[in-house]
């Protein structure tokens, strides 16, 4: 008799056992089920076509990029972070794709020294207390760059359309042609990255095209410079000295200008959007390697006033604030590394 109740309750044992194995592995096969789903869904949404070796390997992405997400946001305590257009993207090949390495920035760097250097203090309280150019219109819109590291040409390129249009050249605004710096500049080596001093020391001694006459590709390609289609050429550029956030904030109330940001973090790559200021962890020794361009400043209320920068990306509309950032304003070489860099062209002797 205790025999058979032995191997009842041993049974019994066992066959729990199994159930919870069985509901567990059938609770994670919906799980995968339902993850496979919503990446099949997302691809859809971002027009994603993965032939059948990749497939497999994009989802496992996917699935590992969605628990940085929720890392991200369970740090900050908010939705910073949300998916997007690279979601199928590790850390690694997401930079490889759209940022510059170091040794690039370092060489552009070189092209910096060509450009005046602005020096100036300024008062305290002499600037108001927000800025949006895009809200004037006078930017361009924001462009996807493509698999391809153009922010500087882009950038750039909206920098002097601004200008251009600022300096009553015309009575609309005209969007000037990014695919020539991208194409002809020599201060630069096309996809694989430049800087906004070259850009700029390019356009003032060719002048700048169109974008309607020569449009962006998203390629490099063969120069197509037409002389006879250039409408503006600038006089000169300058930089803002490294550190000076007060300077850049006074120029950019006068006009949008570029500068660089550090954008090797996943919180950048998976930035949601909204008003909170961006912020992430950037080690000391990285430089700047995606260049922005800054078309504002304001604050943000919480219980301790945060004030940020509005910075137009090439990361896409779907990503951030329609392609916008806002950065905290940061003192010091500011978040990652984004007081390093300010340059913008002028019109002026």
């Amino acid at each position: 008799m205790q025999k058979s109740v032995y191997i009842l309750a041993v049974f019994a044992i066992l066959t729990t056992g199994i159930v919870l194995l069985t509901d567990k592995q059938t609770y994670n096969d919906n799980l995968r089920g339902n993850l496979f789903k919503e990446f099949q869904n997302w691809k859809q949404e971002h027009g994603m076509i993965f032939n059948e070796s990749q497939e497999q390997y994009r989802f496992s992405i996917y699935q590992q990029n969605k628990k940085v997400i929720e890392k991200i946001n369970q740090q900050k305590g908010y939705d910073a972070a949300g998916i997007n257009a690279f979601a199928h993207l590790p850390l690694s090949e997401f930079v490889e794709i759209y940022m510059q390495t170091p040794q690039q920035v370092k060489e552009l760097h070189q092209n910096s020294k060509k450009i005046q250097q602005i020096e100036e203090e300024i008062e305290d309280g002499e600037l108001p207390e927000s800025v949006d150019w895009v809200a004037k219109g006078v930017v361009p819109e924001a462009v996807y760059s493509g698999q391809c590291s153009s922010s500087y040409a882009l950038q750039s390129a909206n920098a002097l359309s601004s200008l251009y249009y600022l300096q009553g050249n015309s009575k609309k605004l005209v969007p000037l042609s990014a695919q020539q710096i991208l194409s002809c500049s020599d201060n630069s080596v096309g996809c694989r990255g430049g800087g906004a001093w070259g850009s700029f020391l390019y356009a003032m001694e060719y002048g700048m095209m169109t974008n309607s006459s020569y449009p962006y590709t998203k390629f490099d390609g063969a120069c197509k410079y037409d002389a006879t289609q250039v409408v503006y050429t600038p006089k000169n550029a300058f930089a803002i000295h490294s550190n000076r956030p007060e300077i850049m904030k006074k120029y950019t109330t006068q006009q949008p200008i570029t500068t660089m940001i550090y954008a090797g973090t996943e919180e950048f790559q998976f930035y949601r959007g909204g008003e909170r200021p961006f912020s992430a962890w950037c080690d000391f020794d990285v430089s700047a390697n995606y260049v922005v361009l800054i078309t504002g400043y304001d604050t943000y209320q919480a219980k301790k006033p945060q004030p940020y920068w509005i910075i137009q990306t090439n990361m896409g509309l779907k990503w951030g604030n329609a392609g916008y950032m806002n950065v905290y304003n940061e003192k010091g070489s500011g978040m990652c590394e984004f007081n390093t860099n300010p340059v913008f062209p002028g019109n002026t002797k």
